[in-house]
């Protein structure tokens, strides 16, 4: 190994007190950024976007005050907690003329957690996003254990067999998932949240190049369904199918035949296991799936889906497309904050299972291993793209 050349250590004495003061504030920051996540938890609870939703776009701290029927002595309380918001920008705060009050406006980020059913933010509300993943019962005690994780001689532990969610609580993400109906719920709900916002963008940018000439399409791990019925919409020629675990599948069947899900009818549910057999379609659909497993897994699972692939004498290429993440591939993907979150995600896939975020060179890799040829990467859903993969 060479050796690297000594650098000299400069002594705290000779940092400049403003630099000192900075590297202070950045720490508290840092460590004290779950209360960020917490705000917006309890914004989230409280039903403060809806509020100023339903206002007109806009409200004061006693018009909110009234609509969340909250007690008038926490009037300050909720200043400055909406004084935290508003620097966070989940809102923008402004006086009302001269001598007026503040008042609160929405920005795009607290539209997606408005409840609203005419379609103000495409139907794709994220309120149970935030309030699954900021459930620290879930997985706290994972994180407070990461330490000793990292110590541990376990090989498959360190190999990443067995994440630090397994040692805190003695069983993996989905196992203590399915034993809690609540979660469970707020899982599916989140997850169907974040596919009809994404449908929204993909149907919007590129709908018409990745599944317009598709004749039959197989969503994998496909959940409710929500993916797959915003491409048959769009596209009513194209076969839709959904393929998904036997006690999910069976939910969905059993909810549609109770008339609770009316869209259930637009596709075919398909219940099986993607590690075993994958549906017959010229388009396979990996909508956040991969990032769950292990690059091995990945190769498995792609390989799966080449099997799969049908191309017909006169239509298109068949290829599987892919929704993740991209670590640092696109101009919309390298800003801080965008680079933060794919990184603070890669962080959640160590702790709570056996996958990550991957860079393209980590892909490509995958891709040739499972047997592709060449891919193509549409950097359209800002922290995500869609990748299309042909054999």
């Amino acid at each position: 190994m060479a050796a690297h050349p000594k650098q000299q250590v400069v002594p705290r004495a000779a940092i400049p007190s403003e630099e000192l003061m900075q590297a202070q504030a950045e720490i508290w920051c840092l460590s004290s950024a779950y209360v960020k996540s917490m705000a917006r938890r309890c914004a989230v609870k409280l039903g403060i976007p809806d509020a100023i939703h339903r206002s007109g776009g806009a409200a004061t701290l006693p018009g909110l005050l009234a609509a969340l029927s909250i007690p008038e002595a926490r009037l300050p309380h909720l200043s400055r907690l909406m004084r935290l918001l508003a620097t966070l920008g989940i809102f923008t705060e402004a006086k009302e003329g001269r001598g007026g009050g503040v008042c609160y406006r929405l920005t795009p980020a607290s539209l997606l957690l408005v409840h609203d059913d005419a379609g103000a933010n495409g139907g794709a509300c994220l309120s149970e996003y935030v309030a699954s993943a900021t459930a620290l019962s879930d997985s706290l005690m994972a994180y407070l254990r990461l330490d000793e994780w990292f110590r541990s001689d376990d090989v498959s532990a360190a190999a990443g067999g067995s994440p630090a969610f397994v040692m805190a609580y003695g069983m993996d993400y989905w196992a203590a998932a399915g034993r809690d109906a609540e979660r469970s719920a707020s899982f599916c709900e989140l997850m169907g949240s974040d596919s009809r916002l994404v449908a929204q963008v993909v149907l919007r940018e590129c709908g018409g190049e990745v599944f317009g000439a598709a004749a039959a399409m197989v969503d994998v791990g496909g959940g409710d369904g929500t993916m797959a019925r915003a491409v048959k919409r769009a596209f009513p020629h194209v076969r839709c199918s959904v393929l998904e675990l036997p006690h999910v599948v069976e939910s969905i069947r059993a909810a549609a035949a109770g008339g609770c899900d009316d869209g259930a009818v637009e596709v075919e549910f398909v219940a099986g296991d993607m590690m075993d057999f994958i549906p017959a379609a010229d388009v396979v659909l990996l909508k956040y799936v991969l990032h769950d497993w292990s690059d091995e897994d990945c190769v498995r699972i792609l390989r799966r889906c080449r099997e799969a692939i049908t191309t017909s004498a006169n239509g298109p290429e068949g290829k599987v497309v892919i929704i993740d993440m991209v670590v640092g591939g696109s101009a919309s993907s390298t800003t801080k904050e965008a680079l933060e979150a794919q990184l603070f995600m890669d962080m959640c896939m160590m702790v709570l299972a056996t996958g990550k975020e991957r860079d393209e060179e980590t892909w490509s890799s995958i891709f040739m291993d499972a047997g592709f040829t060449h891919y193509k990467i549409r950097p359209v859903l800002g922290l995500r793209s869609v990748i299309e993969v042909y054999p």
